[in-house]
C-alpha cells in the first residue's frame, strides 16, 4: 500500500479569513437545504515501492465550494479574503462554468453569498423551478 509522505513544499496556503468563509459558506447552503461541499484541490506525495510521486487533487482554477441548489442550478463559489484576488486559472475556470449555465460566485462575505441566492431563488420562482 503506497505510503502519504509529507514533505516540506511551497505553497500559498488559504488564509484563516478564506477558509472561515469556505466553511460558512458550506454550512449555510446546507441549512438552506442546498448539497454543498468544500471541493478540496491540490496535490499530495506518495512513496511506493521506494518511488515518489505526486496525485493531483482537482482541476486546476477549480471553485472552493461546489453545490446543488434546490431547483437545479449548479452553483461554483470562489472565497476571497478583502485583498485577494482570482487567479488566472480561477476566471478561466469561474468563465467556463458561467458559459454553460451554471452560477458562479466570488465572495468575500457570507452576507455576500445570501444576498446571491436571493436574488437567484426569485429568479428560479420566475422561471417556475
Amino acid at each position: 500500500m503506497p505510503k502519504v509522505i509529507f514533505k516540506k513544499c511551497r505553497f500559498k496556503k488559504s488564509s484563516r479569513e478564506e477558509a472561515s468563509l469556505v466553511k460558512a459558506c458550506v454550512d449555510y447552503l446546507t441549512l438552506q437545504g442546498h448539497i454543498a461541499w468544500r471541493n478540496n484541490s491540490g496535490a499530495i506525495f506518495l512513496r511506493d515501492k521506494g518511488k515518489c510521486r505526486v496525485v493531483r487533487l482537482g482541476q486546476p482554477g477549480s471553485p472552493d465550494v461546489v453545490a446543488c441548489l434546490k431547483g437545479g442550478y449548479f452553483l461554483a463559489i470562489e472565497c476571497k479574503s478583502k485583498k485577494g484576488k482570482l487567479s488566472h486559472s480561477q476566471k478561466d475556470f469561474l468563465d467556463k462554468i458561467s458559459s454553460k449555465g451554471g452560477i458562479a460566485l466570488v465572495i468575500r462575505s457570507i452576507d455576500e453569498l445570501i444576498q446571491y441566492l436571493s436574488y437567484y431563488q426569485k429568479k428560479l420562482k420566475e422561471e417556475g423551478r
